[in-house]
């Protein structure tokens, strides 16, 4: 009896992460079934419901994403470098650099400071607390803070995207430094160095593989990000114009719906379908715009003048 138990005891010893595991993968699956609540019918349309979304929407590609748009008017010989495409992605990559760069070298210091093999708890701890604050908010929600203090564009995209880029690398970068040996750094307090010297030639060079690493890391999650904030106005690749200069000169201007761009319904939803200014010849500017009612069209017409 006692050799079973022994066997048994050296049978679960030698596979006890195999057991963990187990038990992990277990416990999981009960906290799935009780997200699911039951609703198993939920998933059983998945698949149709994707190869829908597929066809519909995904199929064929709109390809005018890749056709000089017509305002403002394309001077470049290559009429790619007008389309909307084009222009959403060099300013998705450029906002991405900016606030990379400027993510990573503001948060350097930060992480500096919140590295115990360098400060006390005293200084680390708070500003480890910063850094885990300003990580918690998440990027699409300082887009929509910036978008409201400086308006629509890609400066409210590159100030959202530096700040998360702060409080994301800003741990990345403190948990490098803390994990270095403390045989340099004992080294070099020996010698004389204070903690901005140890920084500059030791933490840095020895981190350098590292903090390298991480900004590269950074900079391609900024760029899936400018897909993001564009949804709130922050500039990027996810803002898309649904409304398209079709008519311009000296004295008017129409811009008309994208309803395809839109995804509105004329049935349940109402909606600006035109606008137009004309400046007429007694300098009073005529506005004129059409709205979906109800299924209908209706045109307003109002006629501004100047009062002295």
């Amino acid at each position: 009896m006692s050799r079973l138990r022994e066997d048994i005891v050296s049978f679960l010893e030698q596979r006890k992460s195999f057991l963990l595991g187990i038990a992990i993968l277990f416990f999981t699956l009960l906290v799935f079934v009780d997200l699911v609540g039951g609703k198993w019918a939920s998933l059983e349309n998945s698949l149709v419901n994707l190869s829908t979304f597929f066809h519909k929407s995904l199929w064929p590609p709109d390809w005018r994403v890749i056709e000089a748009r017509d305002y403002p008017v394309c001077r470049s010989s290559i009429e790619i470098t007008c389309s909307t495409a084009y222009i959403g992605v060099a300013e998705t990559l450029k906002m991405a650099f900016v606030a990379t760069v400027l993510g990573f070298l503001l948060s350097l210091p930060l992480a500096v400071l919140s590295s115990r093999n360098l400060y006390s708890d005293k200084v680390a701890i708070p500003t480890r607390m910063l850094l885990a604050a300003i990580r918690t908010i998440p990027s699409l929600i300082w887009a929509i803070l910036f978008v409201i203090m400086v308006g629509l564009g890609p400066v409210p995209g590159v100030l959202a995207m530096t700040f998360y880029t702060i409080g994301y690398i800003g741990k990345l970068q403190y948990e490098a430094i803390e994990g270095l040996s403390s045989s340099p750094l004992d080294a070099a307090r020996a010698m004389g160095l204070g903690n901005i010297e140890i920084v500059e030639r030791v933490v840095i060079p020895e981190c350098a593989n590292s903090l390298i690493s991480q900004c590269l890391f950074m900079f391609e999650y900024n760029v899936r990000q400018g897909s993001i904030v564009g949804i709130v106005g922050a500039g990027g690749l996810g803002t898309e114009p649904v409304f398209q200069v079709t008519q311009l000169s000296s004295d008017s201007m129409v811009i008309k719906l994208d309803q395809d761009k839109a995804d509105l319904h004329a049935d349940h939803e109402s909606f600006v379908t035109s606008m137009k200014w004309m400046i007429n010849n007694d300098n009073s500017i005529t506005f004129e715009n059409t709205v979906m009612l109800d299924g209908s069209p209706t045109t307003n017409i109002a006629q501004l003048k100047r009062v002295y």
